[in-house]
């Protein structure tokens, strides 16, 4: 059946073939390489903002986070201090309170020591 038609290529056209197309490929992917590289140059657009421009509204957002974190750590540390102060006061109100209650008593006693002493005064005091 060949025979008629003998159409099977030598080993040496396969050859030429697949280094031709070999050829082909390696230059394709030369100049899609080249032109890709090319275009990263250049600003490419995406959604009417460029990549460059996108990038640095990343970088921004990266520093504005980094800014709202030290922001809330301060404010972390600065109710810290706060809650510490609020608790020194605390004690303090609580020491002023027992001292006010000592001095309400110790007055107390004084005036009834007082009033003894009057009284005892006004009985043993000569009669004019």
């Amino acid at each position: 059946m060949y025979e008629l038609f003998d159409i099977r290529p030598t080993n040496k056209e396969v050859a030429f073939g697949v280094l031709g197309v070999l050829v082909f490929l390696v230059v394709a992917f030369s100049l899609g390489y080249m032109l890709g590289v090319e275009r990263t140059r250049e600003d490419v657009h995406d959604n009417g903002s460029t990549a460059a421009g996108v990038g640095n509204a990343i970088e921004s957002a990266g520093l504005g986070i980094s800014t709202a974190k030290s922001r809330i750590d301060n404010a972390a540390a600065a109710a810290d201090r706060v809650e510490a102060r609020i608790s020194d006061a605390q004690g303090r109100v609580e020491y002023l309170k027992t001292t006010a209650d000592d001095g309400r008593r110790l007055i107390a006693e004084c005036q009834s020591m007082l009033r003894e002493v009057r009284a005892g005064g006004k009985e043993n005091a000569p009669k004019n």
